[in-house]
């Protein structure tokens, strides 16, 4: 099973998944109310692009679509690697690498090098099941693995062991 790598950079949140394909958007995520939620959602069967609704009850936008709301700084150290934040972007990259569905996800993935201290946060920020929709449809993902590295360590291999620096 191909593994999603996910580079969660202070610029741009990347993704790539083995032998397929990869993407990105704008590093902004904003928690936004219930009432937002169903306001921007109307009576559409799913969200539109850039938002996201978490177990049915925590909704953000993200990327472009989170700059039309207020966003605080974003946060740093430990504050960095939650559910509510690591786990909201890498579950909108996941809506971008997969079709929607169940499916079992391993995950290699990145943190700043200053951040070293806090991988095992990582892991258990998005370690489980996982259930969100977005505007690509609903998903039920278990992330069974997940195994960390630096971001520069990340960027040197995929130059050196890649062709060209491509995938």
């Amino acid at each position: 099973m191909p593994k999603l790598h996910f580079d969660f950079g202070n610029r741009d949140i990347k993704w790539y998944v083995e032998g397929k394909h990869m993407g990105y958007f704008l590093h902004a995520i904003a928690p936004i109310s219930q009432s937002e939620w169903k306001r921007i959602v109307g009576r559409a069967k799913q969200p539109p692009e850039g938002y996201i609704a978490i177990e049915g009850s925590n909704y953000f936008a993200v990327g472009d679509k989170a700059r039309r709301h207020i966003t605080k700084n974003k946060p740093e150290g430990a504050a960095r690697y939650t559910e509510d934040y690591y786990g909201v972007a890498l579950a909108m990259a996941m809506s971008q690498a997969y079709e929607s569905g169940t499916r079992i996800v391993n995950l290699f993935a990145s943190h700043a090098p200053r951040d070293i201290d806090y991988a095992d946060d990582i892991v258990n920020a998005v370690s489980g099941k996982w259930h969100f929709v977005t505007s690509n449809g609903d998903y039920a993902i278990d992330i069974k693995t997940v195994e960390t590295f630096d971001e520069p360590l990340g960027g040197y291999n995929h130059a050196v062991l890649t062709t060209r620096g491509m995938p």
